[in-house]
């Protein structure tokens, strides 16, 4: 998901008149995560670089198993999009350790 992002922001700063000077990424939820997964896409731009905001992310994942209607949604994208932000936010369950999550390697 953060790589088509990237590559959206990528296109824009490229093709923008005038110049984009400076970069702010703000986000909420999940959009946080993605975005933070996009810093690490982005930076051949660091120097334009001037904000990070996130609101209410699950930085450290989340425990969606409560609830079976989330957990029927959250096994379909994990499986047919494969999108493994939902995966890994999915509590680390499948891993042995969260140290090797992509949470952690995001941080």
């Amino acid at each position: 998901m953060s790589h088509i992002v990237s590559k959206e922001i990528k296109k824009h700063i490229i093709c923008s008149v005038p110049k984009i000077e400076s970069i702010s990424i703000i986000g909420y939820s999940l959009g946080g995560v993605v975005g933070r997964a996009c810093l690490g896409h982005l930076s051949q731009f660091k120097d334009k670089m001037n904000l990070f905001v996130s609101f209410s992310s699950p930085h450290l994942g989340t425990n969606l198993t409560g609830n079976n209607f989330v957990k029927a949604g959250i096994w379909f994208m994990i499986n047919f999009d494969k999108c493994k932000a939902l995966e890994e936010l999915n509590t680390c369950k499948d891993l042995k350790t969260a140290n090797k999550s992509y949470m952690k390697a995001l941080s």
